[in-house]
C-alpha cells in the first residue's frame, strides 16, 4: 500500500485519492480570489502533483468554473464544495483544498500569503511568517511566451508564471528573480546573471 489519502466533498458524493507525498507546501492564502472561492476568511491550500491524483467517486458530479484564463475551480455541483483548482497552463499541478482531506496529510501550514489582502476584521493569531504577496522566485528562463515565462527553479522543477507588462529585458538562459507585488497581475522579472 502506498501513501494515498482520501478527500471528499460535504455531501460525500465526490471523493478523490492522492499520495500524501505528492502534496506540496501547505499555506494559508488571504487573497480575494481564495476568500470568494471558499466563502471563508482564508483558504488553506497546497499545490499538488496530478500524476497520482484520481477521482474515486462522483466524477460526473463535478462542475468547473473558469475564474481566470489559466485557472478553473472544480467543485461538487450537489453541495458546492470546492475541491481543487485546475491549472490549465500547468497540467502537472493542481491546487488542493486541504480542508477537503479526510485524513492527515502529515503536513502543516507554514506561511500566510497575501496577508496585505486580508480585511482588517481577520486576525492572524500565530507566529508563522506573513507575506504581503508571494515569495520571490529565483530561476533560469527556459522559455518565453507572449505573456508568460517558464522558469526552472530547481533541476526538474519548472513554473510557468504570468509576467507584468513592464517585466524588464531578459532572455532564455538568464538567471532571474521574479517578484509579484501586492495587487499586480503579473511578475516583474530582473536578471541576476547572464
Amino acid at each position: 500500500m502506498g501513501d494515498e489519502i482520501r478527500g471528499s466533498c460535504l455531501c460525500g458524493a465526490v471523493a478523490y485519492e492522492i499520495p500524501a507525498s505528492d502534496i506540496g507546501v501547505v499555506t494559508t492564502c488571504y487573497c480575494s480570489l481564495c476568500r470568494k472561492n471558499h466563502g471563508a476568511e482564508r483558504r488553506l491550500r497546497a499545490s499538488a502533483r496530478t500524476r497520482g491524483f484520481r477521482w474515486v467517486a462522483g466524477e460526473p458530479l463535478l462542475q468547473r468554473y473558469r475564474y481566470a484564463p489559466e485557472r478553473e475551480k472544480v467543485f461538487c455541483r450537489v453541495c458546492g464544495t470546492p475541491l481543487v483548482n485546475a491549472y490549465l497552463d500547468q497540467p502537472e499541478l493542481l491546487g488542493l483544498a486541504i480542508a477537503t482531506l479526510d485524513q492527515d496529510p502529515g503536513k502543516r501550514n507554514v506561511l500566510h500569503l497575501f496577508a496585505a489582502s486580508r480585511p482588517e476584521w481577520i486576525e492572524i493569531r500565530d507566529d508563522l511568517p506573513q507575506l504581503d504577496t508571494v515569495p520571490d522566485m529565483l530561476g533560469r528562463v527556459v522559455r518565453i511566451d507572449p505573456d508568460h515565462v517558464l522558469l526552472e527553479t530547481e533541476p526538474g522543477q519548472q513554473h510557468r508564471i504570468r509576467v507584468h507588462a513592464e517585466a524588464g529585458d531578459f532572455s532564455v538562459g538568464d538567471r532571474v528573480r521574479a517578484s509579484l507585488a501586492h495587487g499586480e497581475r503579473g511578475f516583474r522579472v530582473s536578471v541576476v546573471a547572464r
